[in-house]
């Protein structure tokens, strides 16, 4: 696999799919306003001064107020972002099979894998953390094989377990190429961290420009991994050949 070549192949469709953002910022949106609400909704339980005067009762009781909306607050960031992590894939998905991308076909498909993509979200969330519980490294090797499963539930229409095995065997049968492309997503990784910082230092500017350095940075590492599934899957490398 020529990871210049794909590497190209995804800009083109990033840019000719402007469409491809949109689930992005949605969810972006979203959390930020869920975000909101769920500080201005725990602000009473931040008066440091007034849980002096609190009882036990009471304080244990703000307490658990707190982490249950704390705990709601992450499980639909979690769903919202899944949701558009899914769209993402399937409008990509789209416009590479037939080069048109539309948020309500996105959406449609993406709530008819809803099943599967939770169950293989979970599934790898689980693994991963597992791994890095375990001194780090599994962790790692854990992301390194499993990267492409929620992108094999939408492209293989598989379900959430077999996802999992899909990516897997992906891999692990184009070792070489797969080592080279998840070097290079950390190399897209540490540039986009750079871009960041530097554009942190941006007064108010600067947050609006990082949202979309997020958004480029999000789209289009997804449409190189659409991208590099589906040339491992068609075009398996026994003798791998991963020039960049």
């Amino acid at each position: 696999m020529n990871i210049t070549a794909v590497l190209r192949d995804s800009f083109d469709v990033m840019k000719k799919n402007w469409v491809l953002f949109v689930p992005f910022l949605a969810a972006f949106v979203l959390m930020a306003l869920i975000s909101l609400v769920t500080v201005g909704s725990m602000v009473p339980f931040g008066d440091f001064e007034s849980m002096g005067t609190m009882s036990q009762k009471e304080a244990i009781g703000a307490a658990g107020t707190s982490f249950m909306v704390f705990f709601i607050m992450m499980v639909l960031s979690g769903i919202i972002g899944l949701l558009a992590h899914g769209m993402t894939i399937t409008m990509i998905d789209d416009a590479l099979k037939t080069e048109k991308a539309t948020l309500s076909g996105g959406w449609h498909k993406t709530l008819q894998n809803i099943v599967p993509l939770l169950i293989a979200a979970v599934l790898v969330g689980l693994i991963v953390s597992v791994g890095f519980i375990l001194l780090v490294l599994p962790g790692i090797v854990a992301i390194f094989f499993l990267m492409f499963s929620i992108i094999a539930v939408i492209t293989d229409q598989t379900n959430g377990f077999s996802a999992l095995a899909h990516s897997a065997r992906t891999v692990f049968r184009n070792i070489k190429a797969t080592i080279v492309l998840f070097l290079v997503l950390i190399a897209l990784g540490v540039l986009f961290t750079i871009v960041s910082v530097i554009l942190g230092l941006i007064p108010i500017l600067g947050v609006i420009l990082s949202i979309a350095a997020s958004a480029i940075f999000g789209v289009y590492t997804t449409i190189f991994l659409v991208i590099s599934y589906n040339n491992l899957e068609t075009q398996p490398d026994t003798q791998p050949d991963a020039t960049v």
